[in-house]
């Protein structure tokens, strides 16, 4: 297994070394060389990438919120050219790396774009927030082993197994001596939550079962007319024995779609459930040299549905722009003055236009193909 920091895009993308991206000139792989498929991928994360310079502000053009999932069909070589895409334009590195998540499946070749939203990304940090508070309560020898679990973030995780992809999770907590995380947390919506269970696969038998705990939070964002129902569900390494009698490994799922705020928007009735993750879960064995860390992380279904309550309404506040800012007679200036762009940036505008100009073509050309021949055999069917 591997696992590579979001604030280095060189390590992420598995393709050249540090250096490569200020030290030789952006070389783009020959056109003829170029997946459609690749190519639509990359002007998606463009638009994408305006789009949310629209949102701060930047640029005149006032575009709509970014789409916060998207799924390709990628085969492995294609997947290859796109992270030597990736590789070969810093400006779109570094927003896949600090604005993207993405989730790559080789066994059915297929690519998951995400860009978490407001209320995803703060509902998240509420929890983390309050399973990091629970590590540092223990005491005794869990308290020796709950410190040195460190909370991961989004790191990158991918594995040696080529039968197994790169994924970047919501959420993850690792043992400081620990290789894999032992506990990853994955929020999801109407579609990602059909790839938890392919995700908890990936986590657990790409490991080999140090990945001990994948935790699944499903929230429905609750837009007019939607449902607002919130659970989560739990998937653990299980050893079965497969038909042949061969023990076999598998994910589990141990809680099934809990619920912690029901399609009316109100918390369950009774609400007594828990969201129990075990210490030991946190590392495998060899983490600790006797006996397992005893207690549990316990988060209550009431707790789980202020998070979810509280990260809404900083997103709906963030979205409509109610905030406190600073007053306007505080604001002693008269003008505001950006830095100036050095040559080097502009060089890379350039390149980045052309290499857009470029994919746009050759996109635009075979969609135009596509649809040609769509006529042409419509033709031919009728004749």
């Amino acid at each position: 297994m591997t696992v590579q920091t979001r604030s280095s895009p060189q390590l992420k993308l598995h393709v050249t070394p540090p250096s490569s991206f200020t030290t030789h000139p952006l070389t783009p792989p020959p056109t003829d060389e170029k997946s459609p498929t690749v190519l639509r991928i990359i002007r998606d994360i463009r638009r994408r990438k305006a789009e949310v310079g629209a949102g701060a502000g930047i640029g005149k053009t006032k575009l709509p919120a970014p789409v916060p999932w998207t799924a390709y069909s990628l085969d492995a070589e294609a997947y290859t050219e796109l992270l030597r895409r990736f590789e070969c334009d810093e400006n779109l590195a570094a927003f896949v790396d600090h604005e993207l998540r993405f989730d790559y499946f080789p066994s059915t070749r297929r690519l998951i774009l995400r860009m978490p939203t407001a209320v995803h990304e703060y509902f998240i940090h509420f929890v983390v927030q309050e399973i990091r508070t629970q590590l540092g309560a223990f005491t005794g020898s869990s308290g020796a082993f709950a410190k040195d679990v460190k909370f991961g973030g989004s790191t990158r995780i991918s594995f040696d197994d080529s039968e197994y992809g790169c994924h970047d999770p919501d959420g993850q907590f690792k043992h400081e001596n620990a290789q894999y995380p032992g506990v990853v947390i994955e929020v999801s919506y109407s579609q990602k939550k059909r790839d938890l269970p392919h995700l908890a696969d990936e986590y657990i038998l790409g490991s080999d079962a140090n990945i001990q705990c994948v935790i699944g939070l499903d929230i429905e964002y609750g837009g007019k007319g939607k449902a607002k129902m919130a659970t989560w569900s739990v998937w653990e390494p299980v050893v079965e024995e497969g038909d042949n009698g061969r023990k076999e490994l598998v994910a589990k799922q141990t809680v099934h779609n809990t619920v912690f705020r029901t399609p009316t928007g109100t918390p369950p009735s009774p609400s007594n459930q828990t969201l129990e993750i075990p210490l030991r879960a946190f590392a495998p064995s060899s983490c600790y040299s006797t006996d397992p860390p005893q207690g549990s992380i316990i988060i209550p279904a009431a707790k789980l549905y202020t998070f979810l309550a509280n990260a809404e309404k900083t997103g709906l506040m963030l979205v409509e722009k109610k905030g406190l800012v600073v007053p306007a007679k505080m604001k002693t200036w008269g003008a505001k003055r950006r830095r100036e762009i050095t040559p080097e940036e502009e060089l890379l505008a350039r390149d980045e236009k052309r290499f857009k100009t470029e994919e746009d073509s050759l996109v635009e050309k075979e969609e135009a193909d596509d649809a040609s021949w769509g006529k042409g055999s419509a033709a031919s069917d009728v004749s």
